[in-house]
């Protein structure tokens, strides 16, 4: 199991949330998405930033994403570091098993990076995708729920990997941000 599902599961527990349903979580990711894009579009599209937005951070945009998407996995019982190894056919587990190893193993892929906006777009289109799967799942008890999560998280690490986005840091980041007062609870050593 990736370390970031433990985190929000133990995260969930301490403040004794529960999951919320598929639809809520997937109308979540879009809203963190949203928040994502508009960032990507100050950053590298036409878009300029007005002097009365709050400025973000791109990581902690991702690790938001993230962080919706994990939810989702948990609340269906997915392994994403088993479906992220299987999407990226490798049978590396150690490496899977945290947001650094998958940030590893795209950036040894060598290919040539895509701009942001179009590794944003493939994001897109594959949250999508997901959507369509949840129905699917929810209705039937079938499809591809955990294909579809890894390929959304691959390609937002994807994305954070080739703005060289410290994925784990932002993680640890954000975690210590929804603790509140337990700052430093999600710091890597």
């Amino acid at each position: 199991m990736l370390n970031i599902q433990t985190d929000v599961e133990t995260w969930m527990k301490k403040l004794k949330f529960s999951y919320w349903n598929s639809e809520e979580i997937l109308a979540q990711l879009d809203s963190e998405c949203g928040e994502l894009s508009t960032e990507l579009l100050e950053r590298y599209g036409p878009k300029p930033k007005k002097p009365t937005d709050q400025k973000r951070k791109v990581g902690h945009e991702i690790a938001d994403v993230i962080f919706a998407l994990t939810c989702l996995a948990n609340s269906h019982d997915v392994d994403l570091a088993q479906e992220c190894r299987r999407a990226m056919s490798t049978t590396d587990p150690p490496e899977f098993s945290r947001l650094h190893g998958i940030q590893k193993h795209i950036a040894s892929l060598n290919g040539k990076a895509l701009p942001p906006l179009k590794i944003y777009r493939d994001l897109v289109i594959h949250k999508g995708i997901l959507g369509t799967e949840l129905r699917e799942y929810d209705t039937h008890r079938t499809g591809r729920i955990g294909e579809g999560m890894a390929d959304v998280l691959t390609n937002t690490v994807y994305l954070g990997t080739t703005l060289k986005i410290d994925l784990q840091r932002a993680w640890d980041e954000k975690m210590d941000i929804r603790y509140g007062r337990d700052k430093g609870r999600f710091s890597s050593p």
